[in-house]
């Protein structure tokens, strides 16, 4: 049992429970042929009704409380250390069991196993919230309580509770859904071609015969296997985009220095140019206005030359034309040869 994972802890204990059970019935009908006349212990201490299966296995026989340092006889009845120490004759050599009355040579073996459910029993079924004194088989979803079968008819007789639902905390503990085809039995298997849980019979003679099928918790398991490695594959994704990030940072960074220098060698040269711009200006007007003066002084000159010539023709054609107003014919001869 302790090997057993949780989901199908339950459903071992329930048919050793009813194992348990029918062997106890047999011992007990075998022990009454065999000794008719012998007294049995009061029916109360015997037969009483536990609550579920599992409480059954759980809760010893004498004292109808769970087992405290449980022991097993070899007809498999289990009962508190004490308790059945208190109930022998420590003078016999043979001792009795007290539910099948079959007769035990030796001790009893220390039942660890048995411990561990009880163990495992007491930290998974709360206890009933009427009476404090018994754990709870029922939960009423309505009430939002958890009550032991006593206590549940006790307090859901009356007509007003008649819509509250039941549930079974003890089924509901075994961790598995009902079969959509079979209601009354557990979907504890996955089938692998249709995708769907099934039950035992689904696999066996039902729709699902020959098909590809795991159990729930090995399904479980490999789903979370997978799940876990696809985890792994995020993560490794996520260190690879962060390295990424931190790259792109970087180049970002390297790329607004490199913009800085650039620029910077952009503007000095630009100034540089500017400068050697200016200056060339500065010498192409120098050179220019020294050009001007000296073709202004040139055109001067020609001007006043052409000034002067014109002057004298002036002079000329007055003069000629008063030697032809008052010149004789001899004198014009002679005034035309200086003209």
């Amino acid at each position: 049992a302790e090997n057993m994972c949780p989901k199908f802890f339950y459903r071992h204990v329930q048919l050793m429970a009813e194992l348990t059970d029918l062997q106890a019935e047999a011992s007990k009908l075998e022990g009454e042929s065999k000794q008719p006349k012998e007294s049995k212990p009061d029916a109360d201490e015997t037969t009483e009704t536990v609550s579920s299966p599992i409480e059954s296995i759980v809760t010893c026989r004498l004292c109808r409380r769970l087992l405290r340092q449980p022991v097993t006889l070899k007809c498999l009845h289990s009962f508190c250390n004490d308790c059945l120490h208190s109930a022998q004759d420590d003078k016999s050599e043979v001792s009795k069991c007290p539910t099948c009355c079959e007769e035990v040579k030796g001790l009893p073996f220390a039942d660890v196993k048995l411990a561990r459910m009880v163990k495992v029993f007491e930290t998974k079924i709360p206890e009933c919230d009427n009476c404090l004194s018994s754990h709870a088989s029922y939960r009423c979803a309505k009430c939002d309580v958890s009550l032991c079968p006593k206590c549940w008819d006790t307090t859901h007789a009356a007509r007003i509770f008649k819509t509250h639902v039941k549930s079974d905390i003890l089924r509901g503990s075994e961790g598995f859904e009902r079969c959509k085809d079979h209601d009354e039995v557990n979907a504890e298997f996955m089938c692998m071609d249709c995708g769907t849980i099934v039950c035992h019979t689904c696999i066996l003679k039902g729709t699902h015969v020959n098909h590809t099928y795991h159990s729930v918790e090995v399904h479980r398991q490999n789903e979370q296997l997978r799940l876990e490695a696809s985890v792994q594959d995020v993560k490794g994704l996520k260190h690879k985009l962060l390295a990424a990030i931190e790259g792109v940072k970087l180049a970002t960074e390297k790329m607004s220095k490199s913009y800085k220098k650039v620029e910077t060698e952009i503007n000095t040269h630009f100034d540089h140019l500017a400068e050697a711009i200016s200056d060339r200006r500065s010498v192409l007007l120098a050179e220019t206005k020294k050009m001007k003066i000296k073709k202004s002084a040139y055109l001067r000159e020609q001007l006043s030359m052409f000034e002067k010539t014109l002057n004298s023709i002036d002079e000329t054609v007055t003069r000629s034309k008063e030697i032809v107003s008052h010149s004789f014919d001899e004198d014009l001869s002679k005034n035309v040869d200086f003209v």
